[in-house]
Protein backbone atom coordinates (compact mmCIF):
# COMPACT_ATOMS: atom_id res chain seq x y z
CA UNK A 1 0.00 0.00 0.00
CA UNK A 2 3.30 2.42 0.18
CA UNK A 3 2.93 2.73 -3.26
CA UNK A 4 -0.67 4.66 -3.16
CA UNK A 5 0.62 6.93 -0.63
CA UNK A 6 -0.50 4.81 2.41
CA UNK A 7 2.42 6.60 4.87
CA UNK A 8 1.87 3.69 7.93
CA UNK A 9 2.58 1.26 5.29
CA UNK A 10 5.59 2.99 4.41
CA UNK A 11 6.70 2.90 8.15
CA UNK A 12 6.03 -0.67 8.20
CA UNK A 13 7.85 -1.61 5.06
CA UNK A 14 10.82 0.19 6.55
CA UNK A 15 10.61 -1.13 9.84
CA UNK A 16 10.71 -4.83 8.20
CA UNK A 17 13.71 -3.73 6.24
CA UNK A 18 15.56 -2.33 9.57
CA UNK A 19 14.27 -5.61 11.13
CA UNK A 20 14.95 -8.42 8.37
CA UNK A 21 11.84 -9.79 8.94
CA UNK A 22 8.64 -10.64 7.04
CA UNK A 23 10.81 -12.24 3.97
CA UNK A 24 12.98 -8.99 3.65
CA UNK A 25 16.73 -9.04 4.03
CA UNK A 26 17.88 -6.62 6.34
CA UNK A 27 18.94 -3.32 4.87
CA UNK A 28 19.41 0.17 7.00
CA UNK A 29 19.62 1.91 3.50
CA UNK A 30 16.04 0.44 2.58
CA UNK A 31 15.08 0.98 5.44
CA UNK A 32 15.92 4.57 5.59
CA UNK A 33 14.16 5.23 2.43
CA UNK A 34 11.03 3.33 3.73
CA UNK A 35 10.99 6.00 6.60
CA UNK A 36 11.65 9.02 4.21
CA UNK A 37 8.37 8.07 2.13
CA UNK A 38 6.40 7.60 5.23
CA UNK A 39 7.65 10.89 6.83
CA UNK A 40 7.25 13.10 3.91
CA UNK A 41 3.83 11.97 3.48
CA UNK A 42 3.07 13.09 7.42
CA UNK A 43 3.59 10.01 9.90
CA UNK A 44 5.28 11.16 12.75
CA UNK A 45 6.21 7.93 13.60
CA UNK A 46 8.13 7.47 10.69
CA UNK A 47 10.01 10.44 11.05
CA UNK A 48 10.82 9.62 14.74
CA UNK A 49 12.20 5.99 13.29
CA UNK A 50 14.71 8.22 10.78
CA UNK A 51 15.82 10.27 13.97
CA UNK A 52 17.05 6.96 15.48
CA UNK A 53 18.73 6.32 13.12
CA UNK A 54 20.82 9.40 12.68
CA UNK A 55 19.03 10.44 9.75
CA UNK A 56 18.10 14.48 9.53
CA UNK A 57 14.56 15.33 9.46
CA UNK A 58 14.77 19.13 9.18
CA UNK A 59 14.81 18.83 5.14
CA UNK A 60 12.90 15.47 5.16
CA UNK A 61 9.55 16.26 6.97
CA UNK A 62 7.31 18.03 4.66
CA UNK A 63 7.39 21.79 5.30
CA UNK A 64 10.94 21.44 6.84
CA UNK A 65 10.76 23.70 9.90
CA UNK A 66 6.70 23.69 9.58
CA UNK A 67 6.90 20.57 9.56
CA UNK A 68 9.19 20.05 12.83
CA UNK A 69 6.98 23.13 14.54
CA UNK A 70 3.91 20.82 14.09
CA UNK A 71 5.52 17.36 15.32
CA UNK A 72 6.61 19.78 18.18
CA UNK A 73 2.85 20.81 19.00
CA UNK A 74 2.26 17.00 18.75
CA UNK A 75 4.46 16.38 21.63
CA UNK A 76 7.36 15.04 19.83
CA UNK A 77 10.01 16.50 21.87
CA UNK A 78 13.00 15.62 19.74
CA UNK A 79 11.25 17.48 16.89
CA UNK A 80 10.92 20.59 19.42
CA UNK A 81 14.73 20.41 19.57
CA UNK A 82 15.59 19.93 16.45
CA UNK A 83 13.26 23.18 15.46
CA UNK A 84 15.06 24.84 18.41
CA UNK A 85 18.31 23.69 16.47
CA UNK A 86 17.19 25.00 13.14
CA UNK A 87 16.41 28.29 14.72
CA UNK A 88 19.59 28.50 16.46
CA UNK A 89 21.73 27.81 13.64
CA UNK A 90 19.43 29.56 10.71
CA UNK A 91 19.27 26.03 9.06
CA UNK A 92 16.59 25.89 6.88
CA UNK A 93 15.01 29.44 8.33
CA UNK A 94 15.87 32.56 9.50
CA UNK A 95 17.93 33.12 13.26
CA UNK A 96 14.75 33.27 15.80
CA UNK A 97 16.87 33.31 19.47
CA UNK A 98 13.37 33.67 21.16
CA UNK A 99 11.36 31.02 19.09
CA UNK A 100 14.51 28.87 19.64
CA UNK A 101 14.47 29.63 23.47
CA UNK A 102 10.62 28.69 23.35
CA UNK A 103 11.32 25.62 21.41
CA UNK A 104 14.36 24.44 24.00
CA UNK A 105 12.12 25.13 26.54
CA UNK A 106 8.70 22.48 25.04
CA UNK A 107 11.46 20.10 24.56
CA UNK A 108 12.43 19.92 28.08
CA UNK A 109 9.27 19.80 29.13
CA UNK A 110 8.60 16.96 26.91
CA UNK A 111 11.73 15.07 28.32
CA UNK A 112 14.23 15.91 26.39
CA UNK A 113 16.92 16.16 28.85
CA UNK A 114 19.45 18.00 26.77
CA UNK A 115 17.38 20.70 26.09
CA UNK A 116 16.71 21.71 29.86
CA UNK A 117 20.77 22.48 30.08
CA UNK A 118 20.42 24.50 27.61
Amino acid sequence: MCNVGDAIACREVGAAYAAGSKGLKRSQSKAVAFYKLACNRGDQEGCSLLDKLGESTTSVRSGGIEGLEKACQSGDGSACAKAAAAYEEGSGTNKDGDKAKALRQKACELGVAESCRK
